[in-house]
C-alpha cells in the first residue's frame, strides 16, 4: 500500500472523490473513527469511569480498523492513503524503530514508539481512510472540538481553578501543558465551527 507503487489513476480517482464530494450521511466507520477520537484522544470515558468499563478505545478502534479494510467505498480505497506524507510518517516510525537500540534509554524509547507513536501511525490512517469527503473532515473535526470542550467543562466543574491551583496539576490522565495543547489546537475549529461555516457538519 505504501511501500509498493500503486496505479497513479487509482491514487488521482481516489483523492479527486475525498476533495470533490461532500460524502453521504453518518456510517458505521465514521462513528467508530469519531469515538476514537473523543476516547483515545480527549479521554472522555477516564472523565467518566461508568465509560470506561466499556473499553471504548479498543472497541472503537478495532471497529475502525476493520470497517475500514471491508468497506468498498472508492473514496475509501487504501491508495488514497498513498502520499509524501504517509510516507514520511511510516519513514519517522522505521527510523525510531531502527534507532531504539542506540537511545539514552532504550527502554523508554522502546514502549514510547510502541504505546503512543504507533498508535498515532494507526489514527492518521483510520482518520485519513475513513473520510469519504469534505463534510466528513468536517465531523471528524468537530468530534475532536466536541472532546475538547467536554474535557475543558469538566475540568472547570471538578477543579478549583485559581489561586494556588492555577496550573491544574492534577487533571485526569493529562499534563496540563499536554492539555493546554489539547485546548489551544481545537479553539481554531471552535471559530471554524462557530464563524466560518454556513451549515453544520452534520
Amino acid at each position: 500500500m505504501i511501500v509498493g507503487a500503486p496505479p497513479a489513476g487509482a491514487v488521482r480517482d481516489a483523492r479527486a472523490l475525498k476533495a470533490g464530494s461532500n460524502g453521504p450521511a453518518w456510517d458505521f466507520l465514521l462513528v467508530s473513527a469519531a469515538l476514537l477520537i473523543v476516547t483515545a484522544v480527549a479521554r472522555l470515558h477516564l472523565v467518566f469511569p461508568a465509560i470506561s468499563a466499556a473499553r471504548p478505545v479498543l472497541i472503537s478502534g478495532a471497529a475502525a480498523t476493520a470497517l475500514l479494510l471491508l468497506d468498498r467505498h472508492p473514496a475509501r480505497s487504501v491508495v488514497a492513503l498513498d502520499s509524501t506524507l504517509t510516507r514520511l510518517l511510516f519513514a519517522f516510525l522505521l527510523w525510531m524503530a531502527v534507532t531504539v537500540p542506540f537511545a539514552l534509554h532504550d527502554g523508554r524509547s522502546f514502549f514510547f514508539l510502541v504505546g503512543t507513536f504507533a498508535k498515532t501511525v494507526i489514527l492518521y490512517c483510520i482518520l485519513v481512510g475513513a473520510v469519504r469527503g469534505l463534510l466528513d473532515v468536517d465531523r471528524i473535526a468537530l468530534s475532536y472540538f466536541a472532546g475538547a470542550v467536554t474535557y475543558a467543562l469538566v475540568v472547570l466543574v471538578r477543579f478549583e481553578v485559581g489561586n494556588g491551583s492555577w496550573r491544574l496539576t492534577n487533571l485526569y490522565t493529562y499534563d496540563p501543558n499536554d492539555f493546554a495543547t489539547f485546548a489551544v489546537t481545537a479553539l481554531p475549529l471552535g471559530v471554524y465551527f462557530t464563524q466560518g461555516r454556513k451549515s453544520p457538519a452534520l
